[in-house]
């Protein structure tokens, strides 16, 4: 499971969820079965760029409200965000956030 099929379900059942959609009403909007939508929310299930738009327009959000963090405002699911990326970076990555972030916060 890729984390980015895992962050983009997460977001996707996060503004499914805001809109008091239950799974079976988005699928039936978007033209997909309850259960394939509840695959790609827990980040399991391929979702093709044509089923991402046909749920964007039954969602009514843009692409790009899918795929970035602007919609992450409790201050711990930022900061186990940058971890999850840090984890990841090389050395010499880690070192230059080190830097831009001391910069910013001293």
């Amino acid at each position: 499971m890729s984390a980015l099929k895992v962050r983009l379900g997460k977001r996707i059942r996060e503004l499914r969820t805001a809109q008091n959609l239950s799974q079976d009403k988005l699928a039936e909007r978007v033209g997909i079965s309850g259960k394939y939508l509840g695959e790609v929310e827990r980040g399991e299930g391929n979702v093709s760029v044509e089923k991402l738009e046909k749920i964007t327009v039954a969602l009514d959000v843009t692409i790009g409200s899918l795929l970035d963090n602007a919609h992450m405002e409790d201050r711990s699911d930022l900061i186990k965000d940058i971890g999850g990326m840090l984890d990841k970076a090389e050395d010499a990555e880690v070192r230059l956030v080190h830097r831009l972030v001391s910069d910013v916060l001293r």
